[in-house]
């Protein structure tokens, strides 16, 4: 913040005609998130504020950013706030990050048997959870991470009719190079699903970059329940720790 680092996950105030930069090379991961009190005024679509890229609605003009665009905020701070007293304030506040929720990486990424796992040859399966290393493709986005290793292929290989899928499904094109859909996926497709990223792990994937290798480690749906269960606790408490936060914002 104008040419000072500044430290993540604490509450900072900015001021009329400050400059909010990120670094080149940032410590870990391709994403960041900026939380801003009140939340950005943008036109709701579908009930999201949110922009859809590929087919150019929503959030701002449905486009990126583009330098001297100005975006309004839901609940700016009043201008007669006391902004130095408040910045203490909130240094002076103790936020503990519940260690689920804290970014790190991992060895593995978890996943469930598709609903087609059982129809891949056993070879497949053997180097899709025998710790095959799978390298993220340039031609990866948002849509989805096209996977570079080891072809994949079904014991009898047949046509099929398209059917929902999720985030975090894993599909398998007649090509064999696996395709996990991500957060800007389609609704529908006809592929064989091999398998389905946990969705504790679901975080982990979407920070990894073009070129980044990959292993998978296939758990039991009773694991991965429980995971995302902690993980929700995790966010609740989180959520209740931060009430001193919102008490020196209302």
């Amino acid at each position: 913040l104008n040419g000072q680092d500044i430290p993540i996950h604490r509450p900072l105030v900015a001021r009329a005609g400050d400059t909010l930069a990120f670094g080149a090379k940032p410590a870990a991961g391709v994403r960041a998130y900026l939380a801003v009190h009140g939340g950005f005024a943008l036109p709701r679509v579908m009930g999201s504020e949110s922009t859809y890229l590929r087919s150019g609605f929503g959030g701002f003009q449905g486009r990126a950013l583009a330098k001297g665009d100005q975006v309004l905020l839901h609940a700016p701070l009043p201008p007669d706030r006391d902004l130095d007293a408040l910045q203490e304030a909130l240094w002076n506040q103790r936020v503990y990050l519940p260690a689920s929720l804290g970014a790190k990486r991992r060895e593995h990424i978890r996943f469930l048997p598709g609903m087609h796992w059982d129809e891949f040859s056993e070879a497949t399966r053997e180097a899709f959870d025998g710790g095959a290393e799978f390298r993220i493709s340039p031609q990866s986005d948002r849509m989805g991470y096209r996977l570079l290793g080891p072809a994949l292929s079904m014991s009898q290989p047949r046509q099929m009719l398209s059917e929902a899928a999720c985030f975090g499904t894993v599909q398998v094109p007649s090509g064999g190079e696996a395709i996990i859909l991500m957060a800007d996926r389609q609704t529908t497709g006809g592929y064989p699903k091999i398998a389905q990223v946990a969705s504790v792990d679901l975080p982990v994937l979407a920070q990894c970059a073009p070129g980044q290798t990959l292993r998978f480690q296939l758990i039991a749906l009773e694991d991965a329940q429980r995971l995302d269960s902690e993980r929700e606790r995790a966010f609740t408490q989180l959520q209740d720790a931060l009430a001193p936060l919102r008490a020196l914002l209302a």
